[in-house]
């Protein structure tokens, strides 16, 4: 190749690369080139995406259009069977459960659908010892149903689903009610099952009836009575859970009669009837839940039981009951109670409501209704604190049975001026036979004129109303979370000092706690005990076993009342001290031990020719153990 070839050659090469160069796109262009080659990338998987979405939501409402097609045909087959199993019934065993709560001015109630009946009854002017809502039952405690057989099969109530029929949710006042209406339809609108509910804006009664509308067969077939399922475990509501288990059971009144119960300390029991029943009631130591019969409930089949929930710090008791109820023309007419156990209160139902409060029985309970209940009200009218109403009332009743503790004291007095006699009695016949003696003893009373029984006596007329309040002030509903001094709630134990360590034998006998007032009420036993023996106590065996019984005897009461009402331990501490003063009183300005002392040795030395009724009976007895020992 010749030089103007290759000369050629480059010159191309030059022009050809200049004109590359100069044609080159610059870097702006570059990114505006590739900006639109991806959002041509973009547009195309945008477009791809779109048609796989709608080609998937076309295949998903295919499969939807088959699942419904599948729904549809197993819903009309299950429908279909229903119908065919349970007949016109069948429209009431399926649906979604509903709430509904109404209030008055002193109960809140809430109704489920299912089953037509309350499932939680509270009590709005209560608390509970912490301060929450004071409730008698909620849906986990409690259980309610009617069973019948309907075409040869076995249904309950609350299994099937009622429309709820009302105009209003709350009401108030005396003379305002209000009505909710549970109806299960059964077939058509004129053939139901109505539980219907009539409650007053201020009372703690509500009326209760159960219609069987157009359905004159069901009934027929059931021998126009059902049986009623209803059980209750009753939820804790006050700080001393043991003293609450002890007044918490199942109780009822027979139609027209008495009104009994299952003992507080029995469990796992179940009673029988023999006669019908007008009421059932799930007692709690101060609120109940009552079922009553317009009539009576029948006592074929009807059986009620408790069981102990022991171990459990929320339930206090189980209770269970089935009843057979009657029904008269498709109506079996009941009222419920859900309210306190207040004495005044629920007497005025004259529905022997009042029976529940243990009052005590026989003469003890009417101390109770005829002397201390009016009286604690007329001092409750002056609205005081109940501590000082407690105070006062142990006053008044102190100073009623003065003439008693006169009685008494005077008969220690006599026997105190014995002393020395009983002691060197005791001296002489230590050896001897226990007959000789007694004989002696007796023969030492007859010479000096001397009752020993004359202090049994009064101290036996006290004895109904020691016991009286025993049983009142546990029960008194006044009382509960009424405080006074220390005591937070004068209807339980007031605890100074607690601890949570179980302690063995300490812990099941005397508590986890220490109780101020029973403490109290203890040691003036101790000394009101102690300075009645120095009155009468001689020297020997016997005296010793006294002396025993003194010290011990308050350690008991330790015991027993640690965990009982304060207010019972405030009365007794009360009636101890005013006690000792009335005795004080008694041997300061009324007694004069030197003057009986004289007119006892008077009586010893110049004995009376006509002998005291006490005197002839002790000669009668002298008489018939000498016959005795002779035979």
């Amino acid at each position: 190749m010749d030089r103007n070839s290759v000369a050629g050659l480059v010159l191309i090469g030059v022009i050809l690369f200049g004109w590359f160069y100069i044609s080159a796109p610059t870097e702006e262009e570059l990114a505006e080139q590739q900006r639109i080659q991806d959002s041509i990338s973009l547009a195309q998987e945008q477009i791809e995406q779109k048609a796989a979405q709608a080609e998937l939501q076309q295949s998903q409402a295919n499969l939807n259009a088959q699942d419904s097609l599948v729904n549809t045909v197993e819903d009309s087959a299950q429908k279909a069977e229903l119908a065919a199993l349970h007949g016109d019934l069948a429209g009431t065993l399926e649906g979604e459960e509903e709430y509904l709560e109404v209030q008055s001015d002193l109960l809140r109630l809430k109704f489920t659908n299912k089953g037509g009946y309350p499932v939680e009854a509270e009590l709005l002017e209560y608390k509970t010892y912490d301060s929450t809502q004071l409730l008698l039952f909620d849906e986990d405690s409690s259980s309610f149903s009617f069973n019948f057989i309907y075409n040869g099969r076995q249904y309950s109530t609350s299994d099937l689903y009622f429309k709820p029929f009302y105009k209003n949710t709350e009401v108030s006042g005396d003379s305002n009610f209000l009505e909710v209406s549970y109806k299960a339809f059964v077939g058509s609108e004129d053939r139901y099952i109505e539980m219907l509910y009539t409650l007053s804006g201020n009372d703690y009664l509500l009326d209760y009836d159960v219609r069987f509308v157009g359905l004159a067969d069901v009934l027929a077939e059931n021998n126009n009575a059902l049986a009623l399922n209803w059980s209750l475990k009753s939820i804790t509501k006050e700080k001393g859970l043991k003293q609450e288990r002890a007044t918490t059971s199942a109780y009822w009144k027979f139609n027209g009669e008495d009104v009994d119960y299952i003992s507080e300390t029995s469990y796992d029991v179940e009673d029988e009837f023999e006669q019908p029943l007008k009421w059932v009631s799930f007692k709690q130591q101060f609120f109940s839940t009552v079922l009553v019969a317009e009539n009576e409930f029948s006592a074929a089949n009807t059986k009620i039981s408790t069981v102990s929930t022991e171990g459990s710090e929320k339930y206090v008791e189980g209770m269970a009951s089935q009843i057979n109820v009657p029904f008269n023309d498709g109506v079996a007419a009941m009222k419920w109670y859900f309210g306190p156990n207040k004495y005044n209160l629920v007497k005025k139902y004259d529905l022997d409501f009042e029976d529940q409060i243990n009052l005590g029985w026989g003469i003890f309970g009417w101390v109770n209704r005829f002397i201390v209940i009016p009286v604690f009200d007329i001092l409750d009218g002056f609205n005081w604190n109940y501590g000082i109403i407690i105070i006062t009332l142990t006053i008044l009743i102190k100073g009623v049975l003065f003439p008693i503790t006169y009685k008494t004291y005077l008969s220690s007095a006599r026997q105190k001026v014995l002393k020395p006699e009983m002691e060197a009695l005791n001296e002489k016949f230590k050896d001897a036979e226990p007959m000789k003696k007694q004989q002696a003893t007796m023969k030492l009373y007859q010479e000096a004129g001397v009752n020993p029984m004359a202090g049994c006596v009064p101290q036996l007329l006290q004895m109904p109303i020691l016991y009286a309040m025993f049983r009142f002030f546990p029960a008194a509903i006044e009382l509960r979370q009424q405080s006074f001094l220390w005591a937070e709630d004068l209807s339980t134990y007031d605890a100074i000092v607690t601890w949570s360590e179980h302690i063995p034998l300490l812990s099941s006998v005397y508590g986890n706690h220490v109780s101020l007032f029973t403490l109290l009420m203890a040691t003036s036993t101790f000394f009101y005990t102690r300075y009645n023996s120095s009155m009468t106590m001689s020297s020997g065996p016997q005296a010793q076993q006294m002396k025993i019984i003194m010290y011990f005897m308050p350690i008991m009461l330790l015991g027993f009342f640690n965990s009982y009402a304060s207010g019972l331990s405030l009365y007794y501490f009360a009636a101890n001290l005013f006690t000792i003063i009335q005795q004080w009183v008694i041997k300061r300005f009324f007694i004069d031990e030197e003057a009986i002392h004289a007119k006892i040795k008077q009586n010893m030395e110049n004995p009376k020719k006509k002998k005291s009724r006490f005197q002839r009976k002790m000669d009668q007895v002298m008489k018939q153990q000498r016959n005795q020992k002779k035979k």
